[in-house]
């Protein structure tokens, strides 16, 4: 993929983050399209990452899944894993990657925080609101802290900074 085939796959899968969530709320597919796609375009990139690069896919498609069958409780299980895996990951990878690899990256941190915006706002829904119960829990710490309104607007302004 070249560079500017890849800026607009990466304007497209925003703008896809942006609405799912807007016209429908009980849907993830196009933040976990959004992992799952950009992954699979750095993953030849990073070959030493491969197999933890396939196993977050796994995990994508798990969440989604789950999700989309109404089991919000193992798909909020999921959710803590696949954000830390992620959070791993990016750890690991470091910062000295081309450019191409770090937006990629940036937008799959994004799509998880995205996930994590749509948990938390559907937490007072009956089906939902076990998911984030009260209470010290790994779910619902990875849930709030990718939700955290401030990190959100950081990354909004450093992605429309010009």
């Amino acid at each position: 993929m070249n560079r500017r085939t890849f800026i607009q796959t990466g304007a497209v899968g925003g703008a896809g983050l942006a609405l799912s969530t807007a016209c429908s709320p009980k849907s993830v597919s196009a933040e976990v399209a959004a992992i799952t796609g950009f992954l699979n375009e750095v993953s030849p990139l990073l070959p030493q990452f491969a197999a933890r690069i396939t196993q977050i896919i796994k995990v994508a498609n798990d969440f989604n899944q789950a999700y989309a069958a109404g089991q919000f409780k193992d798909a909020a299980t999921i959710f803590a894993n696949l954000s830390g895996f992620v959070d791993q990951l990016t750890t690991d990878i470091g910062v000295n990657v081309p450019p191409q690899v770090k937006v990629a990256l940036a937008i799959v941190n994004a799509a998880v925080r995205a996930i994590a915006i749509l948990l938390k706002a559907q937490s007072t829904q009956p089906a939902v609101a076990p998911m984030i119960a009260a209470g010290p829990s790994p779910v619902r710490q990875a849930i709030l802290q990718k939700a955290d309104p401030v990190v959100v607007d950081e990354i909004f302004r450093a992605a429309v900074k010009h």
